[in-house]
Formats: structure tokens, sequence, C-alpha cells
């Protein structure tokens, strides 16, 4: 069934994790490729339902607006329709309930619709592909959900979703779009309709693009399950949906929708039911065209300064795994690996930090306190010629403050550079303009306002080295830019953006992001004096360590002593403060086997680790050697007491000297005072080792985690960065002939993988004894450990 056309085709971007594009002509239980394709629990695609909705203020489970209704599918034609026969109380929604005549705001300033459809009226929404449509029908019709009768309409309303369709029947299933995940949660019993009535479901999560997310229950008894009756009717085999959770995504509250009453539509007895407003205009009625130009932005309706509505139901990164699980019975479940991060590539050899935004930007930069200025990479992926042979437009823009919005709530532009292709065979170029607000909306003459206000980026004064580099190659774009900024600027707020066409327009993705000014190699040239002949009291400034600024939690100096063939290194984990019981967190840093950011080797092992821990509250953090078991990501509390019954005192270990802990706030004034680098702060906790590795290393493939309590668990940062060994300035007292220049280029990179992800070390706290405390956080040292673990 359904209509002729291209078929399949989800929208642009975050609208694509659940809708069809409003220009395709339906989807189908088999789209070729699609992670879903054939699996019995995606939505049928000609069906239909009574409905019951319930929506909940934050914080409270009293209901604030209830809606019933019948609802009816064609998602092969890209069809719904939806008969309200009750509405009651306040509805705040970016779409709310249709047109409204009783708008209201509360005390907060959030506007809500105040509804009383409680007399038995009708009210009817049509969305039709791109086309959204409302009918008010007359106040002496006799109406009922499904009604055909289009000499009853009294008025009708019509909207243009552009990109916008319907429901994908495979939404909650898959982790298509951007912007979005999904958690595949098993089975559950529930009580269903009213509550009297158990029910076995089958669960899954769907992330959103405001970090919220949807839970889909769906009938996993089916009435023919046991009696496999081949006879029986057709709804009797159906996993039919059940119960939806849904998210107020920051524009209204949270609810619960129950469907009872499923039943089976075909073209032959049920096509007019979706014909009304077709037929309605067909008699001479006119359907009053309203606000239209797509969906809202993810910031706010039109309305911009419009106040976040707080839900219920935020993505909580302590319970969130990734679980792509369609039951599709011809996709294969893909490999999962433990990195966030994405494809290596670029790895650049700058000593710029790199930033992984999504899997279709990646961003390097730094700060060069020579000429204060931003030196930035972006790297746009997955980029090919539209139907005119041209590249979509690019963007990157800078926002005022961390809020993630296309331009400010509180009214004005956004500054972005814009990159675009002319002709097909000329280079695409760099633009400065401003993104105005009512390019949200789609329209055109914002989009000539843009185009008309926009100058070459590499004519303006605070742009210098300017270039858009492609590779024939690869599908990589790659705009390099040099931005005056004054002394070292805050973290920089940013967004960005990749066109559906070269014609600005609407995306296929976007995201915000936030750059923080690590030195550029050489950026940070310390040269403090030295105090004293041992090398573990000298500044590692003074030693000609290498700097590199990890994260904004985790700062390490490093360099290699060809005298002793041993790096010396010091590690500064930022902003550490006690937890509730009064210890300080676990802290971890060690070597990866390979530049694969992985928590354990892809192909099987442990991962050789060293771990910071405080034992008692009087007592200064202590660094002990261990290693990372593969599948301690099972929460296995055993796999954790193996862990510590292998840590051993890192001072105590062969291939380690020089070991040294430092923590000011668990430690003495005296103490304090015997502080030596420029990195150490009150909050900073510094490890400081000398380790034997023989010849120099070609490259340095590292991680770092911070836990979240001081007992070994979840952590709340985390990353993985690469050093390539630059020869110590000074070695045991030795003069070096280079260490008088400063010599403290930063070579590495840093991948940031974000905060608060929690697939690090996820088990259930653990205390040790007094004697095992110091090994609950895990590091990396060694491989002289693993022939002893593996043979366990």
């Amino acid at each position: 069934g359904g209509a002729g056309g291209p078929k399949c085709l989800i929208a642009p971007g975050a609208i694509g994790a659940a809708h069809q594009a409003g220009f395709s002509k339906g989807y189908s239980s088999s789209c070729p490729g699609t992670p879903a394709q054939e699996s019995p629990y995606m939505w049928p695609m000609k069906w239909a339902a009574d409905y019951d909705n319930r929506a909940m203020v934050y914080g409270s489970d009293d209901v604030v607006y209830n809606s019933r209704g019948r609802t009816f599918y064609m998602l092969d034609r890209n069809w719904k329709r939806s008969d309200t026969v009750h509405q009651e109380g306040v509805l705040r929604a970016i779409v709310t309930g249709g047109p409204c005549d009783n708008l209201d705001s509360d005390e907060d300033g959030i506007t809500g619709c105040y509804k009383n459809q409680t007399d038995g009226t009708m009210w009817t929404m049509l969305h039709l592909e791109n086309m959204m449509y409302f009918v008010d029908w007359k106040e002496d019709a006799d109406v009922s959900p499904g009604e055909l009768d289009a000499t009853k309409i009294a008025n009708c309303t019509e909207l243009d979703m552009a990109v916008v369709g319907n429901i994908r029947p495979d939404w909650f299933l898959d982790a298509r779009g951007d912007d979005t995940d999904v958690q595949y949660l098993g089975d559950q019993h529930v009580y269903y309709a009213d509550g009297e009535l158990p029910k076995l479901v089958k669960q899954w999560r769907k992330k959103d693009f405001a970090s919220q997310y949807f839970t889909m229950s769906m009938m996993e008894n089916t009435p023919n399950k046991l009696a496999k009756n081949e006879n029986a009717p057709a709804e009797d085999d159906i996993h039919w949906p059940l119960i939806l959770n849904v998210p107020g995504e920051g524009f209204g509250d949270d609810s619960l929708q129950v469907y009872k009453n499923h039943a089976l539509l075909n073209d032959d007895d049920h096509m007019e039911i979706f014909q009304l407003v077709e037929n309605f205009k067909a008699m001479g009625g006119v359907c009053v065209s309203g606000r239209g130009g797509g969906p809202p932005s993810g910031e706010g309706t039109d309305d911009s300064e419009r106040p976040h509505i707080p839900s219920n139901l935020e993505v909580d990164p302590l319970s969130w795994r990734t679980n792509e699980i369609t039951m599709s019975p011809i996709w294969v479940v893909p490999t999962k690996d433990d990195s966030s991060v994405g494809s290596p590539e670029p790895v650049p050899m700058s000593g710029k930090a790199v930033l992984e935004v999504s899997d279709r930007i990646t961003v390097e930069s730094c700060y060069d306190e020579s000429t204060k200025m931003m030196d930035m990479s972006v790297h746009f992926k997955g980029i090919e010629p539209s139907s005119d042979g041209l590249l979509p437009w690019m963007a990157i823009g800078y926002r005022p403050s961390d809020v993630c919005a296309m331009t400010p709530r509180e009214g004005g532009s956004t500054p972005i550079v814009l990159v675009t292709q002319l002709t097909e065979d000329a280079a695409p170029e760099a633009h400065k303009t401003e993104l105005l607000p009512s390019a949200k909306s789609g329209q055109g003459s914002a989009f000539a306002s843009m185009y008309a206000t926009m100058s070459p980026m590499d004519e303006e004064a605070d742009y210098a080295d300017v270039s858009v580099e492609s590779a024939d190659d690869e599908d990589m774009i790659t705009l390099h830019f040099k931005q005056e900024v004054g002394e070292t600027p805050d973290d920089m707020n940013m967004l960005f953006a990749i066109g559906m066409s070269p014609d600005l327009g609407y995306h296929t993705t976007r995201g915000c992001f936030q750059v923080k000014a690590s030195p550029c190699s050489g950026g940070i040239a310390a040269d403090l004096p030295g105090k004293g002949d041992d090398a573990s009291e000298l500044p590692a400034a003074a030693e000609g360590k290498a700097v590199l600024e990890v994260s904004d939690r985790l700062t390490v100096e490093s360099c290699y002593d060809d005298a002793i063939d041993s790096m010396r290194v010091s590690a500064h984990f930022h902003d550490i403060e006690p937890t509730s019981d009064g210890l300080l967190p676990w802290m971890a840093l060690g070597y990866l086997p390979s530049d694969t950011c992985m928590m354990t080797p892809p192909d099987g092992g442990v991962t050789p680790m060293v771990l910071m821990t405080q034992a008692d509250a009087g007592a200064s953090p202590e660094a002990h050697k261990t290693v990372l078991l593969p599948n301690t990501k099972s929460m296995d509390a055993m796999l954790f007491s193996s862990m510590m019954s292998l840590a051993k005192p890192l001072e105590g270990e062969a291939d380690y000297t020089d070991v040294m802990v430092k923590a000011p706030m668990a430690s003495t004034a005296a103490q304090v005072a015997r502080s030596s680098s420029s990195f150490e702060a009150e909050d900073t906790v510094s490890l400081h080792f000398v380790q034997s590795m023989g010849d120099e290393p070609e490259v340095v493939n590292m991680m770092y985690a911070i836990g979240l309590k001081s007992e070994l668990g979840v952590h709340v940062a985390r990353g993985c960065f690469q050093v390539q060994p630059s020869p110590c300035g000074s070695a045991r007292g030795e003069s070096n002939a280079n260490a008088s220049d400063g010599d403290t280029t930063s070579q590495g990179i840093a991948i940031d993988l974000g905060e608060m992800e929690v697939d690090i070390i996820g088990a259930p706290s653990i205390r040790s004894s007094a004697s095992m405390a110091s090994s609950a956080g895990a590091f990396f040292a060694f491989s002289a450990i693993i022939a002893h673990v593996s043979v366990m």
C-alpha cells in the first residue's frame, strides 16, 4: 500500500530521530538498510486506537491536563488523523492542541492554553505529509471519531510543516537522526489501561535533542502467542503500542499516554477518513493559512524568550546506556566499543586540543599567547555534493552564553562563519555574517539579508591565515583560521550546522559545543627556579617538561630523560573537592595499548592502570598500580575486588621512582609550602613520578578519569590524550643547552570525551578496607602485570 514516490525518507537532523520527512510518500515495514527492518515491534503501518493522555507538572504526580480521543494512522502514506473528544486543564506544549483562544501565563511566565472541552464536542487534526490541518466542527453537528461528512466542518486552518512529516513507525527502536540515542530495556510487567489489567511489555527509551527521553511500552504477549492459531485475525499477532511516556522537551509538561481498542486499517475501507480536508476543499471550503515554516528549532517557539519548562524525564548519565536492539530479523547488531570518540581521524600533531563534537564535526584549537589568537581547524565530515553538484553550506557560530540556542533568547543575532561553494569548479569559501532570528522559521528575506551582509573572512581584521581545504578522495571539508581574542579567553561557546543544500535553509545536523583555550605548542614557557638538587623537588617547567592541557580537569607535564631512559611525568588533577564522606574522589591516569580510545583492548585483555585514592580524611592520597579488567563494566563486584587485591604501591614498583602525591586540601601547611609547580593549587591533586621506559617511545597513548566518589565506581570526567616525548630541559641537575630557551613545547593531542560519561568504571560502590583503600581507583601502568592476570 501507500502512495507512489520516494519512501522511507526521514526528516533531517534531530527531527529525523522520530519523524519521516515531510516530502516522503510514506514508510514501509521493510525499509532497506534500516536497523529495524521487518522488526515485529515497530508500529503497524495502518492502525487506529483510542488514546488517553495525562500531563503532570515537574515535581508532582498531579494531572494538570487530560485529553482523550481516537488516532488514525496510515504511516505507509505519511498520514495521521487525531479526533479529540475531551480536553480539560492547562496544556503547555509546542503545539497547544491547535489554535488557542484562551492563552494565559502563570506566575513563572509560562504560557499555557486553558482547555475545557467537556461538552461532547470534537476537534480534529490531520497531518498529511508536510501539511497539518486543524478542523473545527459546527456547533450543532453530531460528529464522532472518524467522521466523514465534510459539510459539518465550520473552520479549517492549515500549517506547512516543511520537512517535518509524521512519526516513523520504528522511531523508538533505532538511533538514527541527530542528537539522539536509544536504550532497549527488555521486558517488564506493568498495570495497563485503567490500572487494573497487568500486561507484559517490551520497553525502549529514546533520547531527544533536549537530552530528555521517551519510554515506549509495546505489548509482548499477543493474544495468539501461545495458541499459534494460523486462522487467527491479524490483530491477534501484533505487538501493539500500549503506553508512551512523553517528555515535555522544555516546551511543555511530561505526559503519559495510553492506547486502547486497537484496530487495523486498510485502503479499501478507511482512506476517506484521511480525505476529510480534500473533500472540504472540493466543496469550496477554504483552510486559512496559519504560521508555518517548519518545526521548533530546539530552543523555543517564535516567542524565543519563553521560559524553559523542567522535565522529570531528563537523561540521567548514571542510568543511561546506549543499547540499540531492534529485534530485526535482518539487521545485525554492530560490535560496540567503549569509545565515544568515533573515528580517530584527523590526528593532529600540532599540540592543538581535539574535540570530537559529533560524527560530523571535529574541532582542533589552541590559544597562542604570543599573538593573543585562537588557532582553530574545523573538520566537517560526511560532506557530499547535492543534486546540483555543489556542496551543502556549513557554518560555525559564536553563542553569547552556554545556552544552546541558535540566536540569543533575549533577542539579537548570532555571529557566524559560513562556508559555501558558488560553482562546481570553485573551492568553498568562508564568509562572516550574522544568523538572524527570523531565519529559524525559514524566511527567505532573512537568508537574503544574511547573504547581503556577508564579507570574506580573510578580509576581516580579527581573522588571519584563513583557508578552506578539501581532499579529492575524502568527504571532509576543513576550515582553518586564526582569530584575535586578546588575553586568554574564557570558554568559547559555539554552535555548528550543516545544510541540506548549497543554499541557506534547513540543516541536516546541528549542535552546540564549548572550546577551551588550551595553549598552542610553545604557548606555555615557564622559567621557574629550582629548589634543590633532588629532581622530584624541581618545578616541572624547570625540568623542561612539555605542558599539555588535556581539559579543565587535567594538565599533564612530561619529558623524556635520555640519561636514565625514563619519562618524567607530573599529572595535575584540578577542581578536586572532598565527596560526601569527607574523602577525595579517586583519580586515575594511564597508558592505552593503541591510539584507539577504549577502556580495555578491543581484542581482549586487561589495561594496566595506576590509581590515587585517600584512605581517610587525615591521610594524603596514595598511588597504586593495578589493572582494569574488561568485564568491570558489567558491575561485577568480584572483579573490582580482584583489581584491589592486585594493587601495589606505586613507589614500590621497580619501574617507578620519585613517586609523590601532593594534595593541599589534605596536607599540613608545611607540606603545602613545598608545592613547586605553577599548576598546583588549593583544589589540585598532583601526581609526580619518574618511569623507566627503555628506549625513547615514539608516542605514549594515555587516558585519565576522575571519580564521582571516593569509592571505586562511576566517574565525573574522563578523556584520552597522546603525548610525544620531548627531551627534558634538565636531567638530575645536569645543564641542557636548550633549557634556557624555555622550550616547554606541548606535543600531543587531547580528546574531550565530555563530562559525566559513566561507562569507564561502572560498578557498585565498593568500600575498601584500610589496607586496600588506596587501590580503589584505577590508573594505567606497565604491561608486566598482564601476564600475572591472564593466568588467574
